[in-house]
């Protein structure tokens, strides 16, 4: 069942980055989108806790920073997310997406000082593999055309 819901949230965010590219060739602002997509996100979460709440740990303190500390995150990913479609493309967007998981990685290690697992290494080594092999495979697309 997990595998479901990570193929959906895949799917959600490619539409969410194609339907972006299309408004901001129709003169949408990045930063327009970013928030409206954050917005929606929110109103999504709330509808759940209004559904499910027991169990969600609201009444801790804790539990509230690290939702703003994931909120503000989010919501650079969303910005920074569309500027590059709107700078570069979908392409570079989709790059920019897939060294997620190794920042995050990253993150849990240095601040919350967690234990990176060996498949999580050899998930981060294969992501920075292919990043690496796309942008190779960018420049000399580029400059065969060019």
């Amino acid at each position: 069942m997990s595998t479901t819901f990570v193929a959906l949230a895949a799917l959600c965010w490619g539409l969410s980055g194609g339907i972006g590219g299309i408004l901001m060739s129709h003169g949408w602002d990045p930063l327009v989108l970013s928030f409206y997509r954050g917005a929606i996100g929110l109103l999504l979460v709330l509808i759940w806790l209004a559904l499910r709440p027991r169990g969600s740990g609201l009444k801790r303190c804790r539990v509230w920073f690290w939702s703003a500390v994931a909120g503000l995150g989010v919501s650079g990913n969303f910005a920074f997310y569309f500027v590059s479609i709107d700078q570069g493309s979908v392409a570079v967007a989709s790059i920019m997406a897939m060294v997620e998981p190794v920042t995050a990685s990253l993150f849990g290690l240095v601040v919350l000082q967690e234990r990176l697992a060996g498949s999580q290494l050899v998930g981060m080594g294969l992501i920075l593999v292919t990043v690496t092999a796309l942008s190779i495979s960018s420049r000399a697309h580029r400059s065969f055309y060019d």
